[in-house]
């Protein structure tokens, strides 16, 4: 069959690390060609130079049997190839037919054309099967509808490949199903699909081909239907793993007393809640989106305040206290967003390792040891397995695992009663989600208590002793971790108020 990309032995460094060696890639027409790896494997560059973001250092590609040099996203656009990023690039305030045609506005002599825009763009959405007002506003969508408009971005711009990062990290079931039927229907037009996913699930639901890199080296070029999903995982991490899913028992909590007692707390999202949670146990939350869970982290974190209700840590009642006063307490939050809310970006790694610790570095209460915060940072980043080139590179640079180690390793190093995580393994690979699975049960076992807030139902079944269900942000019911299944899980969390 006809290839209508070829790249062939693409290399790239940067400051002199190779990050691609000799990389080939081949996609076919109305294909959708799954491309995975671990963080730091190789995608993001590979893709960044496909899309005019990155200058190749060396190889060739081909599109549609011609050599070309894409040399920015321009060019890239104008050959037909079209990115959809994880974080959307739509502008909140314009309405979806605006951003569908921003830079290929409609006009009538020197004014926009917004009838024929909105015209154009309610045919677009039509052909996708997805029915919505194009003159709402984009902040007013679900990222299900987002990702639709961007797609229609893509086939004004008469794209013949789209690259799709990681786009149904944060949709709801239904979205996800409306995104099956439109992935079809752009195959069905033979459009070509790069997919990349860290959810093999969604890989061998709708994916035809695979490329798995690792450390900048092709690994793995195959059909979907030729592997399984064992096989993918060992290519991507470069080791045999073990079921990292699967359950393990970390203790009788039978006698133990709750370390929280949350009694009926509500906010304007959240409606009598209630649990208690039990030193050392690793207590699970779950959920659709829009569920409840990161505003039940909040509070629990001080960021929000309760107008009703009871939440009692460690025989302290709380009342209005700051998000200082909790980390004082011993709490922490790893938070949903790890790159706006968990990270300073521009910041290094060591500074924010040690951003929670400066006053161990101090002399005289005025300047910091630099060696020492440096030691102390370089101690908890290695025990977390971060991989970094230089301690003082900006966390910015490193891939999405790592940074998530990082916001861990910040915390850790705290010395908490408290450790609440807010979907810790959304955008990272199986191998650094192994790694924080093995992470949390250890700390569970040196009897820090951890609250896992997670839409993945079986990470939350696998890691959980007791599991709080939420739907629009009221307690469906606690499950036990050992008994719990995805179809009770699944039941509550769509049963609504009936």
């Amino acid at each position: 069959m006809e290839y209508i990309l070829e790249m062939t032995n693409i290399n790239k460094s940067f400051s002199g690390v190779q990050v691609l060696n000799d990389i080939n890639f081949k996609l076919k027409k109305g294909e959708i060609h799954a491309l995975l790896g671990a963080n730091g494997a190789g995608k993001s560059t590979l893709i960044k130079i496909l899309s005019g973001a990155h200058l190749k250092d060396s190889g060739t590609i081909k599109i549609n049997g011609k050599v070309v040099n894409i040399t920015n996203p321009v060019e890239a656009k104008n050959l037909g190839v079209q990115c959809i990023y994880q974080e959307l690039s739509l502008i909140p305030d314009l309405t979806i037919a605006q951003n569908i045609f921003i830079g290929k506005e409609e006009l009538n002599g020197i004014f926009l054309n917004h009838e024929i825009m909105n015209k154009k763009a309610k045919e677009l959405m039509n052909d996708l099967e997805i029915d919505v007002d194009i003159k709402t506003k984009v902040r007013d969508l679900g990222i299900g509808h987002q990702f639709f408009t961007e797609i229609c971005r893509c086939l004004i711009g008469n794209a013949s490949i789209v690259i799709m990062d990681e786009p149904t990290s944060a949709m709801s079931p239904i979205e996800y199903k409306q995104f099956l039927k439109t992935i079809r229907l752009l195959r069905n037009r033979d459009i070509s699909i790069i997919y990349i996913s860290h959810h093999l699930d969604e890989i061998f639901d709708f994916c035809d081909s695979i490329t798995i890199l690792r450390n900048g080296f092709n690994q793995l070029s195959t059909t979907v239907a030729s592997v399984n999903k064992r096989t993918v995982i060992e290519e991507m991490v470069g080791e045999d793993v073990s079921d990292y899913l699967e359950r393990e028992y970390l203790g009788e909590f039978g006698n133990v007393k709750p370390i929280l007692k949350v009694e009926n707390v509500s906010t304007d999202k959240l409606k009598d809640v209630s649990f208690t949670v039990k030193t050392g146990e690793i207590f699970g939350v779950t959920g659709l989106l829009g569920a409840g869970k990161t505003e039940l982290g909040n509070v629990l974190f001080g960021v929000d305040r309760f107008i009703k209700g009871k939440i009692t840590f460690d025989g302290h009642e709380f009342s209005h206290d700051s998000i200082q006063d909790r980390i004082d307490m011993g709490i922490g939050l790893v938070p949903e967003d790890r790159k706006i809310s968990g990270l300073f970006q521009e910041f290094s790694i060591k500074n924010n390792v040690s951003l929670l610790n400066l006053n161990l570095f101090k002399t005289l209460n005025l300047f910091i040891n630099r060696k020492k915060e440096a030691e102390f940072s370089d101690r908890f980043a290695k025990d977390l397995n971060v991989k970094f080139n230089n301690l003082n590179d900006k966390v910015r640079f490193l891939s999405g695992g790592n940074q998530q180690k990082v916001v861990l390793a910040k915390w850790i190093s705290k010395n908490l009663k408290l450790l609440i995580l807010d979907e810790p393994t959304r955008g990272i690979d199986v191998g650094s989600k192994e790694e924080i699975y093995s992470l949390i049960r250890k700390l569970a076992r040196e009897g820090l208590t951890i609250i896992v807030m997670s839409s993945e139902v079986p990470e939350v079944i696998a890691l959980s002793e007791r599991i709080l269900v939420l739907h629009n942000g009221q307690s469906k019911g606690i499950l036990n971790g050992d008994d719990a299944t995805e179809s009770d899980i699944l039941t509550l969390t769509t049963e609504g108020d009936n």
